[in-house]
């Protein structure tokens, strides 16, 4: 896997391309990693997912407090 940026990220989600998104301490092979595909999320852009992402999952120091975005190669 290849970790990318946010601002490839918010490309690939407004193409309606995969990608990972993860806690920044998480691997993104584990079970809390989530593929992330434009068209099976109900948000109106990525900027509302993004922050309900952190909001939910981002939120103390064991698991990270902002996500790390990646592709599979």
């Amino acid at each position: 896997m290849k970790q990318i940026n946010k601002v490839q990220a918010r490309k690939l989600y407004e193409q309606d391309k995969p990608f990972i998104i993860v806690p920044a301490n998480i691997r993104p092979d584990s079970v809390m990693a989530i593929k992330v595909q434009n068209g099976i999320w109900c948000h109106e852009n990525f900027d509302n997912f993004y922050n309900e992402f952190c909001y939910y999952n981002c939120n103390n120091s064991e698991v990270g407090r902002y996500p790390r975005f990646y592709v599979e190669d």
